[in-house]
Formats: C-alpha cells, structure tokens, sequence
C-alpha cells in the first residue's frame, strides 16, 4: 500500500504521524497496526498512543529518546507496516446484538417521517461492515464508518441529558454505541444489551482502531435475557 504520510512534531514530548491521503478501510486497518506495533513499548519511552482516522499521536519521555531518534523509528514502522502484501489481524471483527425499537430507539420515528421504515431502517443498518477510525469522547466509544447513506442524519440540536448505555446512536455518516451512561447528541436507533466497557476487565473495551464491526438484530426477548433494560422515559 502506498501512504503520503508527515511525521512532525506537535511540543517537546508528543509527535504526530499525520496521513495526507484520504481515510479509506485500506488506511484504518494499517493505522491500527502501527498502533498495535507502538504500543508493545518495543522502544523506551513511549508513553500513549492514540490512533485516529488518518493521524496516529505519540506521547514519549524526551529525556529516555530523543525527538529525532523516535521521528527515524517512527518512520521505519510505517514503511515496514506499509510495505507488507496483507495488514496483521490484530483487531479481528465483532458482531454486536441490537434491539431495534422506538422504545430504545426514541429517533426511529425521525426515519419514520423520512419515509423509511423500521424494517428498511434495520436492513440498512445491518448489512453494512463498520471499521472503527477513532475512539474517544468516552471510554469505550468507538466512531465507525460505513454508514449507509440514506441513514445520514444530522446531531440534534439540543443533546439528550442522559443517553442509556448501550444506546445504539447516528450522527451524520458514523455510528457508534454508547458504553457508559452520558449525556449525547446523536440519533439513537437501538440498543444493544453487551457490557462495552469495563474498567475491571482486561481489555475495558472490545475495540480498537481498525477492526471491523457488524451489528444483527435480536427481538425483545433476546434483548432482555442478555441484559438489556427498556428505559422509563427519555430525558
């Protein structure tokens, strides 16, 4: 695979490997590599890695390396990783349950009035492969790209106070899961009844930069014997 990519400095102790070409699934799965490949703390000093759509940051320790010997490592990593035939299984895939209901999909009604219904909205949902660009905002939220375009909705003007965990969520042409209990702005469209963050496990979180990820839908009875809760109310 052939990458434009700058190694540059962002302060005394972080480095950015910023990829010029397009996010595409070629790129994610490679960014997740070298994440992986980062992370194994092969070189002294290295404090975090946070990988992103097209951008990798490292924090390092300047006084255990020096800028320029990291800049030299970094750039021979991407140049191996990208030079190989096929990218390293390193974050496999994972298929995740959803409950598909206006119950715990308050915004199903939004494609509702666009003319789709519930069961075009699952089809459109389900048949897609999702790769994960970035994880943030909260632990264990992973931003996934894939979105079948006639899902495609904007934010909501004014955020929900309190957004269930496991609450499956649209904003524009990502969708995500929301791990943990929190306030959000994306249109939410199911539920998915799994534990996607833990801070007592290990890993907290069953995602990384560059996997794959497929949703199926499961009926109420499914939902609850895994887990899942139907709200009272939303707020």
């Amino acid at each position: 695979m052939r990458l434009h990519f700058h190694i540059t400095a962002i302060n005394e102790c972080s480095v950015l490997i910023d990829y010029s070409q397009s996010t595409t699934t070629q790129l994610l799965p490679h960014i997740g590599e070298v994440s992986h490949r980062l992370s194994k703390q092969e070189v002294d000093g290295i404090l975090n890695v946070t990988p992103s759509f097209n951008s990798v940051l490292i924090e390092y320790l300047p006084f255990r390396i020096t800028q320029r010997e990291l800049m030299t490592y970094l750039e021979n990593i991407v140049n191996t990783i990208a030079a190989k035939p096929t990218i390293d299984d390193t974050s496999s895939s994972i298929r995740l349950p959803v409950f598909y209901d206006e119950r715990v999909g308050p915004d199903i009604s939004t494609y509702q009035n666009k003319g789709i219904s519930l069961d075009k909205l699952i089809e459109y949902h389900t048949l897609a492969t999702y790769t994960i660009g970035a994880i943030g905002f909260t632990p264990g939220f992973a931003f996934m790209q894939g979105l079948n375009s006639k899902l495609q909705l904007p934010r909501l003007k004014s955020p929900r106070l309190r957004i269930p965990a496991g609450s499956v969520a649209i904003a524009e042409n990502l969708t995500a899961v929301y791990p943990t209990i929190t306030p959000g702005g994306w249109n939410i469209i199911g539920s998915c009844p799994l534990s996607l963050y833990d801070p007592a496990r290990s890993p907290m979180i069953p995602f990384e930069v560059g996997m794959t990820v497929r949703f199926h839908s499961i009926d109420e009875s499914e939902f609850i014997a895994l887990g899942g809760v139907i709200p009272d109310q939303w707020c």
